[in-house]
């Protein structure tokens, strides 16, 4: 959390997916766990692409080549994983507003680099004599290759299907806010401004009398006292 951020300075109340304020959409997906499930996903295609380059190009056996392949993927998971964390590709707020095409260019310089930098760093060999170079150059090149189109036509789907998915799959986070000051307003820009799609607003309730209320910039917002909270969300 933004520490500059305002929920430290006004009560916010964050039901639990299961509650009774959510009713009806417990098995949809949340926005911060689709970062999550976003990240498996990536994880498993990308080492998933090592897998069946060595399986489909089938090299003969040989422990100096096990040695390499096993050792490269090893390398490339984690620069894949620094690279994807670099270009935020799993937050949820650009999984959910992000541009197509930036994503997707990012996408394929993340599954890309990892495995392009060992190629280079091989092809000098490329005359060697040694039949376990040569199977090492051909898997990173068809590593290389399912990298880059399995993770690029994955984000692809995902953008075409965005749309539907937000409406269909995707549920806010719903959080009450208690207090109507200033305190209250300048959270509710916040959450509208920097976390789109990431919160609902349920609605405001205070404790003190509607002619204190009235004047407040969220007035209108405003839907009982905390009373009616905690009966709204036993009902």
């Amino acid at each position: 959390m933004d520490m500059h951020s305002p929920f430290k300075k006004v009560e916010v109340f964050a039901p639990l997916s299961s509650s009774p304020l959510e009713a009806g959409t417990a098995a949809r997906i949340q926005p911060q766990q689709l970062g999550y499930l976003s990240l498996v996903i990536d994880v498993a295609l990308y080492v998933g692409s090592g897998v069946v380059a060595w399986i489909w190009l089938d090299p003969l056996p040989s422990d100096m080549f096990k040695v390499m392949a096993l050792t490269t993927l090893a390398l490339t998971f984690v620069i894949f994983t620094a690279c994807c964390r670099a270009f935020k590709m799993h937050d949820p707020l650009a999984l959910l507003h992000a541009d197509a095409l930036p994503s997707i260019a990012k996408v394929i310089v993340s599954a890309g680099l990892p495995a392009l930098i060992p190629l280079l760093v091989s092809l000098p060999m490329a005359k060697s004599n040694d039949v376990a170079v040569h199977d090492f150059i051909r898997w990173l090149i068809a590593f290389e290759l399912l990298a880059v189109s399995a993770l690029t036509a994955a984000h692809v789907v995902f953008h075409a299907a965005r749309p539907q998915l937000a409406r269909s799959v995707f549920t806010p986070r719903r959080i009450a806010v208690v207090g109507s000051g200033e305190a209250a307003a300048r959270l509710i820009r916040w959450v509208e401004l920097t976390a789109p799609g990431l919160f609902e607003i349920i609605g405001v309730f205070d404790d003190r009398d509607s002619r204190r209320t009235v004047s407040s910039s969220v007035a209108h917002k405003i839907r009982g006292n905390t009373t009616d909270l905690i009966e709204l969300y036993k009902s």
